[in-house]
């Protein structure tokens, strides 16, 4: 299921092809329904939202392509006594990702690697927060 980009909503092509993975996703739909946000939305986030975080950019170019290494993060923020429903939205988040390659922009998402995850309970405000990075290949044309 490969994206185009999402230039109307301003993303990058890394962040337009986690958003659109993640919102075509029946799993990750079933989960967490139309709570994916680039940005935090006004009026607060919903009991669990995935937020698309900061990203790293590094090149992966060698003689013969252009290429680059994305460090993307995506977290889970939720409310709740648990977190069994966000580790499980967290794979889903992982399973769609990994299965998801395709032409993107001015190339093609080529490869996506989940590099690790965080859980963390916020004690101020009783949320709980799931952070994941995820390693995004793109070659260029």
């Amino acid at each position: 299921m490969g994206v185009g980009t999402r230039s109307d909503l301003g993303m990058s092509v890394i962040q337009a092809f986690i958003y659109n993975s993640l919102t075509t996703a029946p799993a990750v739909i079933d989960l967490v329904g139309d709570a994916v946000y680039d940005a935090a939305p006004q009026g607060g986030l919903p009991d669990l939202a995935v937020m698309i975080g900061a990203e790293e950019v590094l090149d992966a170019s060698d003689i013969l392509a252009s290429a680059r290494l994305h460090r993307a993060e995506i977290e889970l923020v939720g409310r709740g006594a648990g977190f069994s429903t966000m580790k499980n939205a967290a794979d889903a988040i992982r399973a769609c990702l990994e299965s998801d390659t395709g032409p993107a922009g001015d190339g093609a998402i080529t490869r996506v690697r989940f590099h690790r995850a965080q859980s963390l309970r916020e004690t101020s405000d009783g949320l709980r927060r799931i952070r994941m990075r995820f390693d995004i290949f793109f070659d260029g044309i």
